[in-house]
């Protein structure tokens, strides 16, 4: 399930690290609907978080640790395999509509609309993708407690991307190993950018890509999000065109 959002903010200017203010959103709806029945579910400790999500910033300009939206409206594109989920954060979030909730600098923000999105119905092992939220590909230290981050073309990146994949796949409940074998992902064209997320910045890449694999595989992906970070509002994209060159 997809959803789009529409917001609408009190004042132009919009945090640089937004993708955390989002989460915030999210959680507060959460935490109204159904007296929070549903928030341990997605936000105890250790929980894994089938969804992802991007942010519309449209004719955004960027000024240091600030964004200045003139039109004041942002979208927020929410995606889910997990129809269950999609039904909890969609009448969680409905019920916020009209609500203003606060932001910092002094802005807030207020649900204007809210709509399910329809799907793309993936029909071949060749889909050309856009990414609408950067891709992230982490390499966690735990002894250490050290991330390092990995953008397409850096050394080590179609390994770690692997990887990453394969425990997304254990963590959903995919558990075929031989899914990831024919699995590829070849830019068509591409930057490595860096974003400011929890008040560090992280190495992501972003752009057109050619993704191959098992069609069960790529719905999963268009509909959860690929690589980490997803529920933190990266992985996610838009099938612009199916079945080859």
């Amino acid at each position: 399930m997809r959803l789009i959002l529409e917001l609408t903010l009190t004042k132009e200017e919009f945090i640089l690290d937004y993708r955390p203010l989002c989460l915030s959103y999210f959680k507060n709806a959460l935490s109204e609907y159904q007296s929070g029945a549903s928030f341990e579910r997605y936000y105890a400790p250790s929980t894994n978080k089938p969804f992802t999500f991007a942010v519309g910033l449209n004719r955004a300009a960027f000024n240091g640790d600030k964004i200045t939206i003139s039109h004041k409206r942002i979208k927020i594109f929410w995606s889910t395999d997990e129809i269950e989920t999609g039904i909890t954060f969609y009448n969680a979030l409905l019920q916020q509509k009209y609500k203003w909730y606060p932001l910092p600098m002094g802005n807030s923000m207020r649900l204007e609309h809210i709509a399910i999105e329809k799907e793309v119905i993936i029909s071949a092992n060749d889909i050309e993708i856009a990414f609408a939220s950067p891709l992230c590909v982490r390499k966690h230290d735990k002894e250490r407690n050290y991330d390092q981050y990995f953008s397409y073309g850096k050394e080590g990146f179609d390994e770690m991307l692997r990887q990453v994949l394969k425990r997304q796949l254990v963590e959903q409940g995919i558990l075929q190993d031989n899914l990831l074998n024919d699995f590829s992902l070849e830019a068509i064209s591409y930057k490595k950018t860096v974003v400011k997320h929890h008040g560090q910045y992280i190495e992501v890449t972003l752009g057109n890509f050619w993704m191959h694999g098992d069609i069960r595989l790529l719905t999963h992906f268009y509909l959860a999000g690929i690589g980490s970070r997803r529920s933190g509002g990266f992985g996610y994209f838009n099938v612009l065109k199916q079945g080859g060159d």
